[in-house]
C-alpha cells in the first residue's frame, strides 16, 4: 500500500479486468516473510483452479517465485517457522546493524563475499 509509484504496480486500466492478486494489501512497514507469501498464494492459486482459470504467477521477486513453485526449495522447516520469533529475531539482528557504521558493514560483508560487495556502494 503507498508504494504504487516506486514498485511500478499495475493501474486498474493496464490490468483491463484482468483480476491481480497479493498486490497492495500490505503497508512497507508490515512484516512479509517467503512462508505468508507460500501460504497466500497456494490458496489464491487453489481458488482460481476452482473458478476453472489458469493462475499466471508474475512479478515479485524469484526467490518467492522459486519457494512456491519447487516443493524443495525451502525446507519444510523454513517454512513453518514461528513469525512471532523470526520477527524478535529480525527486529534484534536490524537494531545491531542499525548500529553498524556504513563503511565497517560494507567491509564485512566485503571479507565474505566481495563479489556480492562490489554490487552495492559502501553508503
Amino acid at each position: 500500500k503507498g508504494m504504487e509509484i516506486c514498485s511500478d504496480a499495475i493501474t486498474p486500466e493496464e490490468a483491463q479486468g484482468v483480476p491481480h492478486h497479493l498486490v497492495g494489501f500490505l503497508s512497507p512497514n508490515e512484516a512479509y516473510t517467503v512462508q505468508d507469501f507460500v501460504y497466500n498464494a497456494s490458496n489464491v492459486i487453489t481458488d482460481i483452479h476452482h473458478r476453472s482459470k489458469i493462475p499466471i504467477i508474475a512479478g515479485g521477486t524469484l526467490y518467492y517465485s522459486e519457494a512456491l513453485l519447487f516443493k524443495n526449495f525451502c525446507s519444510e522447516n523454513a517454512l513453518r517457522v514461528n513469525n512471532t520469533k523470526n520477527t524478535k529475531n529480525n527486529n534484534a539482528i536490524e537494531e545491531k546493524l542499525n548500529n553498524i557504521a556504513d563503511d565497517d558493514l560494507w567491509d564485512a560483508l566485503n571479507a565474505v563475499d566481495p563479489i556480492m560487495a562490489n554490487f552495492y556502494h559502501r553508503n
